[in-house]
């Protein structure tokens, strides 16, 4: 969707994934924990399509009944192909496929996610999701303290140098 300006949420037709069959499992019923939606393609990608993102904040027990996220889940269609099955777990190759309301089709295929091995997030990207993630329980000071004092790992004395931050975490988990 970022490649295509024109295709908007409420532009989409029809999602069709096609993919290899421990993938084509995950493809259940309206999630109802946190822990279904993480593991729901069609609730993941209405989730991507609505929020530009999916994280802890898009499948948070408050968000499963999202009409928004909902209504383009409902748009989304798993598909098995058993051609895709020769290349896993080597890779988790699939295809997307995004039909607009003007008819338009937009196609890509995905063979090895971000933040594979053979497809690793940049530093910035990295650092970037921890800090989303750790600012969730400690301060964004603390989480810019972690990132520079685990760049010079290899120079600390000591690694309670490193885990003293989290007793420090500038707030209390909620």
């Amino acid at each position: 969707m970022n490649k295509h300006s024109d295709l908007k949420r409420d532009t989409i037709k029809r999602i069709s994934i096609k993919t290899f069959s421990d993938a084509y499992c995950l493809r259940g019923p309206r999630p109802r924990t946190m822990e279904s939606a993480s593991y729901n393609i069609p609730f993941l990608i209405g989730a991507a399509v609505i929020n530009g993102a999916v994280g802890p904040d898009q499948i948070a027990e408050s968000r499963l009944s999202d009409p928004n996220i909902l209504s383009v889940a409902d748009k989304v269609e798993v598909i098995h192909d058993s051609k895709f099955d020769t290349y896993f777990p080597k890779m988790t190759v699939s295809e997307i496929e995004i039909e607009s309301t003007s008819g338009i089709r937009y196609k890509t295929r995905v063979g090895r996610p971000r933040g594979d091995a053979q497809n690793p997030m940049s530093d910035k990207e990295l650092t970037d999701k921890f800090k989303s993630l750790a600012t969730r329980s400690i301060s964004l000071e603390a989480s810019e303290k972690v990132i520079e004092t685990v760049k010079m790992l290899e120079k600390l004395s000591n690694v309670n140098e490193l885990t003293n931050i989290f007793q420090d975490k500038g707030r209390e988990v909620e």
